[in-house]
């Protein structure tokens, strides 16, 4: 599997038509169920139906009395999550909840039993909600086909969910990614589920800039995804690998709430969806022509990492765990491809002192090599070196090109 460039800032629209900014917190319904019975149709014609709706929950009001609610398992990030849609097309506006964990919930409600009903829960979403980032989320219907399309969209990526009312369940059926790399675009991801509203890639699309067309059709591709309890190594639909990682919606959710101290940043650098560009890395680490992966597992006391690293054997073409790679699991290992050395950070910050390693490859193991001291003024650093027994020695000050850390 050829190594993965670095991804430049996901930009573009994903050329969908129709999509209305329905998500106000307080809509009101003007017009009862078609199929009401006609005496109902003339009592309830007279009633104002509103969703009011925050990130703690909503109400049902009718002519402005509470008629029904529901609270929130978790408290959602902020009231722009909470979309009011009629999800089950039956003329009383419902919740579609964007979560933190690339997920969704839905409630529909009940105009009998005056409340709601979860309809949907943990349904995968093309992008986890985050408030930072994150400046629309926009949903198109289709009562013919009883189908709800839930767009996002911020300054540099958009992502968009279909999913379609069965039986009394919401359930997703496609999902669309466009983005631009480092080898150009924009590009468009296509994705299906399996029966276990797992992320199958489709097929990958190159689109022409100017024109809209599509130039170029990918498919069979190989490719990583995140599920609840383990990435996946996929190749189309068919599952090469499954690696054991429990907790990883988590773990997405932790990240974007920045509830969690990463100290070195994993650069998103896949032709993906949220969660698997927070949470995986491919790299070269051994400099063999193939890229080997780092799973961000969460952290490991106040402002350390915890890091999984596999190896990809060529000959089994699988990645099998990398113990020598591991040692090293409290820190966010990125190479050097120049030098064909392996970096790290103790603490990375711009804005006070903190150290660079450098390893190289000896004899099948990573020996520690220099040593980077960053002053507060940043602009240089203070080089140390270890010699063969772990030795170190001060070398000189590197004064760096300006504009450069």
């Amino acid at each position: 599997m050829r190594q993965e460039k670095i991804l430049l800032l996901l930009a573009g629209s994903l050329l969908l038509a129709g999509c209305s900014d329905n998500n106000d917190l307080s809509v009101s319904i003007s017009e009862p169920p078609t199929e009401a019975a006609e005496t109902t149709a003339a009592v309830e014609s007279a009633e104002d139906f509103r969703l009011s709706a925050n990130e703690r929950g909503a109400t049902m009001l009718i002519n402005g009395e509470p008629a029904g609610s529901v609270e929130f398992d978790i408290p959602l990030r902020d009231g722009k999550s909470v979309l009011s849609v009629d999800i089950n097309f039956d003329g009383y506006d419902d919740i579609f909840a964007c979560l933190d964990y690339y997920m969704a919930d839905c409630w529909v409600y009940d105009r009998e039993a005056k409340g709601f009903v979860k309809a949907g829960e943990a349904l995968p979403m093309a992008f986890a909600y985050d408030k930072f980032n994150i400046q629309s989320i926009t949903y198109e219907t289709d009562k013919n086909e009883k189908t709800v399309t839930v767009t996002q969209n911020d300054n540099s990526n958009e992502g968009s969910t279909v999913y379609k009312w069965q039986g009394d369940k919401l359930v997703p059926l496609s999902m669309s990614t466009r983005y631009y790399t480092d080898e150009g675009g924009p590009f468009v991801d296509r994705y299906s589920f399996d029966d276990k509203w797992r992320k199958v890639l489709e097929e990958r699309q190159r689109i022409d800039y100017s024109t809209g067309e599509c130039i170029k059709t990918e498919k069979n591709i190989e490719y990583f995804r995140v599920t609840d309890s383990s990435v996946d190594y996929m190749k189309g639909a068919e599952l090469l690998q499954s690696i054991e990682v429990s907790g990883l919606p988590e773990v997405c959710g932790r990240i974007l709430a920045r509830d969690e101290s990463i100290k070195y940043m994993i650069i998103g650098r896949y032709h993906m969806a949220v969660p698997e560009d927070y949470i995986l890395c491919e790299d070269d680490f051994d400099f063999d022509g193939h890229g080997d992966l780092a799973i961000y597992t969460g952290c490991s006391g106040e402002s350390g990492e915890k890091n999984l690293y596999y190896r990809y054997d060529s000959a089994s073409g699988s990645y099998i765990p990398w113990e020598e790679l591991n040692r090293f699991g409290e820190y966010q290992l990125f190479i050097m491809e120049d030098s064909e050395e392996i970096a790290y950070y103790d603490d990375f910050s711009t804005d006070k002192e903190n150290d660079m390693y450098i390893l190289t490859w000896t004899g099948g193991s990573l020996k520690l090599s220099q040593r980077r001291h960053y002053t507060k003024q940043r602009g240089m650093y203070k080089l140390y070196e270890y010699d063969a027994q772990g030795n170190e020695s001060y070398v000189k000050d590197v004064v760096l090109p300006t504009g450069t850390y």
